[in-house]
């Protein structure tokens, strides 16, 4: 919910908000064939069903930008 703008925090739904961050994590997978159709990404913003499992991003900076400050 931190990347919604505090100005909208009252007026969104939290679970939507999740849904369209785990289906843009689904639309950024590193290879082509994981990343799902236009057709498919607006099936699942229109629906409420399970949504499958993004894999690991091909490229992530969390932990490894952390650690590398610290050596």
């Amino acid at each position: 919910m931190e990347l919604v703008s505090k100005c909208l925090s009252e007026s969104i739904n939290a679970s939507q908000v999740l849904r369209l961050i785990h289906v843009g994590l689904l639309c950024v997978q590193r290879h082509q064939e994981d990343r799902p159709t236009m057709t498919f990404v607006i099936l699942m913003l229109g629906s409420e069903g399970k949504l499958p499992s993004p894999k690991e991003p091909g490229f992530y900076v969390g932990e490894y930008m952390q650690d590398t400050a610290k050596s």
